[in-house]
């Protein structure tokens, strides 16, 4: 995402502030310790999704917990869409089930792909459809 500074420049303006940071550490074990505190929120070009699924997800628990929730996540990049869907649901209903798919076209992506899903615990929970 660093190559999009329009399109994510919320995202990108962050990793910028952890490198820059990070350049200004020597020692390794500050550097992996090195914080960066924002004020929060921040209303960027993500604020409509974020608002969007959060919606989705509070309308779900209060009028469908009994059904899964499903969530489809097209252009997945790193699912991180799919991962706040998640973990939003998670907040308010431990008990509800997740269902979704991330539909991804560059195959480039694919391990960083499912990286995301496997360090947020999302094996099972989430399929991830390849296609280019």
């Amino acid at each position: 995402y660093m190559d999009q500074p329009r399109a994510h420049a919320l995202r990108v303006l962050q990793c910028k502030l952890y490198e820059r940071a990070g350049k200004s550490v020597t020692d390794e074990k500050k550097r992996s310790a090195i914080r960066v505190r924002h004020s929060w929120p921040v209303i960027s070009e993500e604020y409509f999704e974020y608002s969007d699924i959060l919606t989705s997800v509070k309308e779900h628990v209060d009028f469908y917990p009994e059904k899964p929730y499903i969530f489809i996540e097209l252009g997945g990049g790193y699912a991180h869409w799919t991962v706040t869907a998640h973990r939003a649901l998670r907040q308010l209903s431990a008990k509800a089930e997740f269902k979704g798919k991330v539909v991804e076209l560059d195959p480039g992506k694919e391990p960083m792909l499912q990286r995301s899903v496997a360090l947020n615990n999302l094996e099972g929970k989430v399929e991830i459809v390849m296609k280019g």
